[in-house]
């Protein structure tokens, strides 16, 4: 909510129209303008992005058939700070970038 602009509260509900742009700046919504490769990277634990979200994005990727490729995190939530994580992130998003820039 707070990344489309709006204040984040747990009192009340957005209205119609807020939902709506919301819904308008959402990664899904365009997902089939996607050409370049995605790398996703998930934390079992995110409590900020449900991670559902994240698995509904792979599998749209996927049936549209552009690169992708999903790095699962268990134990890990939104920042992806554990050790391991963070370890084998750094050195999977490096060989990605490689591979994909032709480095």
């Amino acid at each position: 909510m707070v990344e489309s602009g709006y204040n984040y509260s747990t009192d009340t509900l957005p209205d119609p129209a807020v939902w709506e742009q919301m819904l308008n700046k959402s990664p899904i919504k365009h997902v089939t303008q996607v050409k370049t490769p995605v790398l996703l990277t998930l934390g079992e634990d995110d409590k900020r992005v449900p991670n559902k979200q994240g698995m509904e994005y792979y599998r749209a990727l996927k049936a549209l058939q552009v690169p992708v490729r999903l790095l699962w995190y268990p134990g890990n939530n939104h920042s992806l700070s554990k050790v391991d994580a963070e370890s084998d992130g750094f050195m999977n998003i490096a060989l990605w970038v490689i591979q994909h820039l032709s480095l």
